[in-house]
């Protein structure tokens, strides 16, 4: 894969592609983390700059494309006499290897995404013995191919293993790669909005966020000799882990074509509902908030999905307030009794359960003292990590995750805290005494 150090501080050539007679003298660089196109123009030309230009050009004879790109700021060379205006424009994605005149489409994108390590079982490498007859140490097994297929193309999951080679030492990374091959054209961003869409998924499998990427990209299915890398100028800044996923490729192989098709479905009926949940997962908020968050999350799929069954459940119609809601409570009532057999808790519990976080939810955002009582840290630390497991339960029972996983998910969901957290919010346990046993020297 093409690597953007190799265009970095080098003069080039650039175009812009509304515009092909203009020739536009740059460089690109480093710019915190995202590169900049740092460029003289003719201030004679400079109001055909604009947001959202597509630049190509080539540098030391390697064609590059920036797409999406916007000046970020511009000044006028400090000579009078001078007639040259100076940019720095911000492109939001740069494609290495050829020189598009306007955003393409493809066939085939891929992207080897490294934390999806742990998503996968089986390694490819296997270490052998060595002996006379067999002087290598490692064996390199292809992994099965995982496939599935939608409405727009088919997807497949795979490993391979790459070569790093210096003086000192000989390493063979394992890369996990996702790749899509479209049934027909479909524009790049287009593209990469699929495989985010993949990613999406493992995030819940993983419980945690997952980087876009590493993608390469070709305008024919077959065509493996013109493959462009892409990279995302804008990705997000948020913290990676290295942990093992809950759910592993063994636990969906056998039914990956289901799973896949039943999480298209829901991003084309509810896509804002999968988004929620995926904010949530990646941490974007923390405490109150992410409470609040996660309550919503939940509250939104009831209304959503199961608004006959939380109703039906109720059954009592003094509940329900003049404009016919729901109250909260029953809500979770509903989520948590479908959920039942992955929590395990008593009709009573389920009760308590509901009524205890729905109280939470209502001390912050009603704010009454003498109808609810302020959760302590501790009791509203118990009721994110619960509902956090409900909202990944929800999730996998949806796409077809067999109950039998979802409740192995359980043990390692959390470290297997849940059970002590359920106790928390159900005050079996003095919160105080729970927090300080595990804090105390």
């Amino acid at each position: 894969m093409v690597k953007i150090d190799e265009y970095l501080n080098i003069p080039g050539k650039f175009t812009l592609a509304d515009v092909p007679d203009m020739i536009i003298n740059g460089n690109l660089s480093m710019d915190g983390k995202n590169v900049v196109f740092n460029c003289m123009v003719d201030s004679e030309n400079q109001l055909l700059m604009r947001h959202n230009m597509v630049i190509y050009g080539q540098i030391e004879g390697k064609d590059i494309t920036l797409l999406n790109a916007g000046f970020r700021n511009c000044r006028s060379a400090g000579i009078p006499e001078s007639k040259i205006t100076y940019f720095k424009i911000e492109p939001y994605e740069i494609i290495l290897g050829k020189a598009f005149h306007e955003e393409p489409t493809v066939k085939r994108i891929s992207a080897n995404i490294n934390v999806l390590v742990n998503m996968f079982s089986h390694s490819p490498l296997k270490m052998t013995t060595p002996s006379e007859e067999n002087p290598s140490v490692l064996k390199y097994v292809p992994s099965d191919i995982l496939t599935a297929e939608d409405d727009e193309g088919i997807i497949r999951l795979y490993q391979t293993v790459g070569l790093a080679s210096n003086r000192n030492k000989e390493e063979f990374p394992i890369i996990p790669r996702v790749e899509y091959v479209f049934h027909e054209d479909t524009l790049l961003m287009n593209a990469v909005a699929k495989i985010a869409c993949a990613r999406n998924l493992f995030s819940f499998f993983a419980d945690y966020y997952i980087p876009l990427e590493n993608f390469t990209f070709s305008e024919e299915d077959n065509d493996t000799d013109h493959r462009f890398t892409l990279l995302l100028n804008h990705s997000e800044d948020i913290e990676t882990k290295n942990e093992p996923f809950i759910i592993r490729t063994d636990m969906f192989q056998s039914n990956f074509d289901i799973i896949w098709k039943e999480w298209c479905s829901l991003y084309k009926e509810a896509l804002y509902i999968p988004t929620l949940f995926y904010e949530i997962i990646c941490n974007r908020s923390t405490r109150i908030n992410r409470f609040l968050n996660l309550v919503q999350a939940i509250d939104v799929y009831s209304v959503h999905y199961r608004d006959q069954e939380a109703r039906a459940g109720s059954n009592k119609k003094k509940y329900l307030d003049e404009k016919n809601l729901l109250p909260l409570s029953f809500r979770i009532h509903d989520i948590l009794t479908w959920l039942n057999d992955y929590i395990d808790l008593t009709a009573d519990e389920i009760y308590n359960l509901s009524k205890n976080i729905s109280d939470y939810r209502n001390y912050f955002t009603h704010f009454n003292p003498k109808l609810y009582v302020e959760p302590s840290f501790q009791e509203m630390s118990a009721a994110s990590r619960i509902l956090q497991f409900v909202l990944l339960a929800i999730i996998y029972k949806k796409v077809g995750i067999s109950d039998e996983q979802i409740k192995n998910a359980k043990k390692y969901y959390s470290y297997g805290s849940l059970s002590n957290d359920l106790s928390i919010v159900l005050k079996k346990t003095n919160s105080n005494d729970f927090y300080y046993m595990f804090s105390s020297p």
